[in-house]
């Protein structure tokens, strides 16, 4: 019988997780054929007149989503292995992001957040590595305004990747107008080609603006009494990780403690975003996963109170069960 810390051991297992994973990926294959269709109202700024989501079948809509979903775990699996751990601990980490994404079932279907995912995460992985070159100060900028062009809301992020950026390398007027200028570059461009192509830059700017600007009443959805308590437990957990790591952030590489810290800004950043304004939350999950995955994992990775931790996993995951099961009710 196993008793202390091996107790539930099978909980943060690869094998157990990948087996939960894909059974989430089948019921939400499966809920995209009755219970869910590919959002009819999205607009993707770097797409708008080129292409429209809208119109894809739900199977091309899938099938993207799928191979961008794989792009971006490799990029976590890439952040993780070179500053935050070893191979396995990886693994688990790719194992939990592609969890927690696949907790919402409508993200089975390609929207904007989508797209953005895999920029944003490189853009997070130069934040980090930019006392490197200035080639890190480029990328970390370049690549967030990008992110921002298939998903705008995640400017909101902008002011703390440009401080990450530069505290880590200099706050020099070289490296301070370098970053703003890798920031203005994927915008010029587009305006550039809209104004080429569609003589509308002007008409883009202002609907542009309009929806990174769009808000309403503070409000989280909740469809059922599952949701309630997994959004609930969600948050106590989210708690939980936040203060637990931290509190010991002293006891952590510089890498490991640089890292932390911006996917826990991250994290508060994307959790207001979403709180704000309602209408983000059903496409978010695939950017509030990024931080919350790479939390989780390191505040599951550490060997304290590692039963509870295992149990509070247990929870969150029976949980997202019950909310998946009365998607079919």
């Amino acid at each position: 019988m196993a008793t202390g810390d091996y107790q539930y051991k099978f909980i943060c297992s690869p094998l157990f997780m990948g087996l939960y994973m894909l059974s989430l990926l089948v019921s939400s294959l499966y809920l995209s054929g009755s219970a869910y269709s590919p959002p009819q109202q999205i607009w993707i700024p770097l797409l708008s007149g080129f292409t429209d989501p809208a119109f894809y079948s739900a199977s091309t809509s899938v099938l993207l989503t799928l191979a961008i979903t794989g792009v971006s775990a490799t990029i976590v699996f890439m952040i993780n292995s070179n500053y935050l751990g070893n191979e396995k601990k990886s693994i688990t980490l790719i194992l939990l992001y592609l969890i927690i994404v696949m907790a919402v079932p409508g993200t089975i279907f390609l929207r904007g957040s989508t797209l953005a995912a895999p920029f944003f995460l490189m853009a997070v992985y130069n934040a980090i590595k930019t006392s490197e070159s200035e080639k890190s100060i480029f990328n970390a900028g370049f690549l967030t305004a990008v992110a921002s062009l298939f998903y705008p809301h995640i400017l909101a992020t902008l002011p703390f990747i440009f401080y990450f950026t530069l505290v880590s390398s200099s706050f020099s007027f070289r490296s301070i107008a370098l970053f703003m200028t890798s920031v203005f570059l994927p915008f010029l461009f587009l305006f550039a080609l809209r104004y080429i192509v569609f003589d509308d830059a002007l008409l883009f700017a202002e609907l542009f603006k309009d929806h990174l600007l769009s808000a309403s009443s503070p409000t989280i959805k909740i469809e059922s009494v599952a949701d309630l308590f997994l959004v609930l437990f969600s948050f106590y957990l989210a708690y939980r990780a936040v203060s637990n790591l931290l509190g010991r952030l002293s006891t952590f590489k510089i890498t490991n403690a640089i890292t932390i810290t911006r996917f826990t800004v991250v994290l508060v950043v994307f959790l207001v975003l979403a709180t704000i304004n309602p209408d983000l939350q059903d496409g978010f999950m695939y950017l509030l996963a990024i931080p919350s995955a790479f939390i989780l994992n390191e505040y599951l990775s550490n060997s304290r109170d590692d039963k509870i931790k295992r149990v509070e996993l247990l929870i969150l995951l029976i949980l997202i069960s019950v909310s998946r099961i009365s998607e079919f009710l």
